[in-house]
């Protein structure tokens, strides 16, 4: 399964932030953007993503920024995943007037070999990450 960038700059982010936890600390999109490599622009799509999902927070104003919302042993790769892509996707034959439909299980079997990957990647948490 190949992930998008909109996955892997989310992972970037969560795992910035959970390696630099600190209850009292906020870091600005211009500060996380330099030190993961990701556009100011995209990190914020990324950011407001996360917000919605309940990973992290944000706030505004002189002393906002993001910071995690949740204890990282509690956020699991897989949920991630599932959040930041459009999986798990099921190939519908029958829309695409597939003439091998009737007898095709392709569908099926892609489908369960992404949800096998997202398990897996459940068994990994984000604190797992960030202690290597």
């Amino acid at each position: 399964m190949q992930l998008t960038k909109f996955t892997e700059y989310s992972l970037r982010l969560l795992v910035y932030l959970a390696h630099e936890a600190k209850p009292e600390k906020r870091y600005s999109l211009e500060f996380i953007s330099e030190e993961i490599n990701v556009t100011k622009n995209h990190l914020a799509k990324i950011a407001k993503n996360l917000v919605n999902a309940g990973y992290i927070q944000s706030s505004q104003g002189r002393t906002g920024g993001l910071w995690l919302e949740r204890d990282p042993s509690t956020i699991k790769l897989g949920d991630v995943i599932m959040v930041t892509e459009d999986t798990p996707y099921r190939i519908n034959c029958s829309e695409l007037r597939c003439p091998l439909r009737r007898y095709c299980s392709l569908s099926d079997l892609i489908f369960e070999a992404q949800m096998e990957f997202v398990n897996k990647m459940n068994e990994t948490t984000l604190n797992d990450v960030i202690h290597k």
